[in-house]
């Protein structure tokens, strides 16, 4: 199979092939676990034998999948590659940047930091991190090719792999400093999150433009309130665990989850009022970075808190507020940054 798929032949009967021989079939269950299995088989085995076009084929096709089959295929190539032959997955980027971008996002959704099992290998951080350092738009492939719209279900928009990423870096301070071992791997690791939470934070930039080109900007959460109360009701507990609720790594994950807050509100694709920020955030200790991303700046000639007129996406009643004409860039003031603290990273 894997060299009938790899024969010269042109792209559209290739993808014909493929989409017949892996159609989903909710009546049979058993043909349809044995189908999983040799499609899992196939994308594995080509990754080995470096073949392009079943990795194109299987990006095309995915696209039309739930996110659980998505899970799935995951999974099988985690198993077969993690931890000992992460690097027969460089290939992935070569093979497919679309169904590089798809792995990305499972993997950053199958991973979320809560036990060991379940903490991604840092070398396969190290390779994430070096394919979007590389190549940034890499990890929005997906989001470019999936046409998106204000009624569509939220719970299907699972086309980035932001919101496992911004898990990642602010949970990795406390997570990796429990599990590492002399101060060397410890720096390395610091390193390594930095550089990977700065790229997210360029990222989300990058996204305001796309979803105006789709006409949904200020109308699709890319990153959901929801999941981001997930992240810091984890990350609560995990600062409960902490020695010390002051110490440089406890104060790191709370300014970095300050600073993808506030950057998502900015860049509206993180869609609440700082109300609903504040009511995410409360279980969290005291962090000055965090209280100025909740409560907003103070008008200095009232003293009244502006906590909901900027950045947020929302004005009073929950209603977006109309795009800027075309060409016309949102102005920031001058000498107040969209995101606080990012100087410090």
């Amino acid at each position: 199979m894997r060299r009938f798929f790899h024969q010269d032949r042109d792209d559209a009967t290739r993808q014909l092939i493929f989409s017949t021989l892996f159609n989903v079939d909710v009546k049979d269950q058993q043909a349809e676990t044995r189908r999983r299995s040799l499609f899992g088989k196939l994308v594995s085995l080509s990754l080995v034998l470096d073949r392009t076009a079943v990795s194109e084929c299987a990006a095309t096709w995915l696209q039309g999948m739930d996110r659980e089959f998505h899970l799935q295929l995951g999974q099988v190539l985690l198993d077969d590659y993690v931890p000992g032959l992460v690097s027969v997955l460089q290939n992935i980027r070569r093979a497919s940047r679309r169904f590089c971008c798809q792995f990305i996002t499972v993997v950053a959704a199958r991973y979320d930091l809560s036990s060991e099992e379940l903490t991604p290998p840092l070398e396969l951080v190290h390779m994430f991190v070096s394919w979007i350092r590389d190549d940034p738009g890499l990890v929005l492939l997906t989001l470019r090719s999936t046409p998106l719209s204000s009624s569509q279900p939220i719970s299907t928009l699972h086309v980035t792999p932001l919101e496992g990423l911004m898990c990642w870096c602010v949970k990795a301070p406390l997570v990796y400093r429990s599990t590492a071992g002399d101060g060397e791997n410890e720096g390395n690791t610091d390193l390594l999150f930095s550089a990977l939470h700065l790229s997210c934070l360029e990222i989300i930039q990058l996204l305001p433009n796309i979803l105006a080109e789709k006409g949904v900007l200020g109308h699709v959460p890319l990153i959901q309130l929801g999941s981001m109360a997930a992240l810091t009701s984890d990350l609560s507990k995990l600062l409960q665990r902490a020695e010390n609720v002051a110490s440089p790594d406890c104060g790191l994950s709370l300014e970095r989850l300050a600073q993808g807050l506030q950057l998502a509100r900015v860049c509206r694709v993180l869609l609440c009022c700082r109300e609903e920020l504040r009511a995410v955030c409360r279980r969290l200790p005291h962090n000055t970075l965090l209280q100025l991303v909740m409560t907003g700046p103070v008008m200095k000639d009232s003293g009244v808190d502006n906590t909901d007129s900027e950045a947020a996406g929302l004005t009073e009643g929950g209603v977006d507020p109309p795009l800027p004409p075309a060409g016309e860039e949102q102005v920031v003031s001058e000498g107040e940054p969209s995101v606080p603290g990012i100087a410090d990273l």
